[in-house]
């Protein structure tokens, strides 16, 4: 039986809410800032641009996307039988929501349901991290209206 590679980008995903990047209504577009937000060198050189990396994840429409008829068909073609790997530029795993198993998927630019540690490489998902995060925020605010 042959393997059938499908390759996916941006557009596969924008039916499900989330917008692209580059694209004339692209997230880079509007506010090419943005694109400082995701970006290694940027993010570690300064702490405002890694507040509002953060500020962005916590909002992101990533979270509240479902899977659209386009993942779901790709997901069908495998169930049916025909072996499917899936090369995807996104990071939204909306793949694997729609049922393909996470091991036929290769995302290109990793997956923004997973994070790791910049210092001690530790993992975790990104519900985790933000649910960390704002427990500092909260923490940081507590101790500011305490005068500490």
């Amino acid at each position: 039986m042959t393997l059938v590679a499908i390759l996916s980008g941006a557009g596969i995903s924008t039916d499900s809410g989330i917008p692209d990047y580059r694209g004339p209504n692209g997230v880079w577009r509007k506010d090419p800032e943005a694109e400082k937000l995701v970006t290694y060198d940027f993010y570690m050189a300064d702490p405002e641009i890694r507040r509002r990396s953060w500020q962005m994840r916590r909002t992101a429409s990533t979270w509240n996307a479902e899977p659209n008829a386009a993942h779901r068909a790709v997901a069908e073609l495998e169930r049916s039988g025909t072996p499917v790997r899936v090369i995807t530029q996104n990071i939204d795993g909306l793949h694997q929501l729609a049922g393909l198993p996470a091991r036929k998927v290769l995302e290109l630019h990793g997956t923004a349901r997973e994070v790791t540690c910049t210092r001690c490489h530790a993992r975790s998902s990104m519900a985790e991290a933000l649910e960390r995060v704002e427990g500092a925020r909260r923490t940081r605010r507590a101790r500011s209206a305490a005068g500490s």
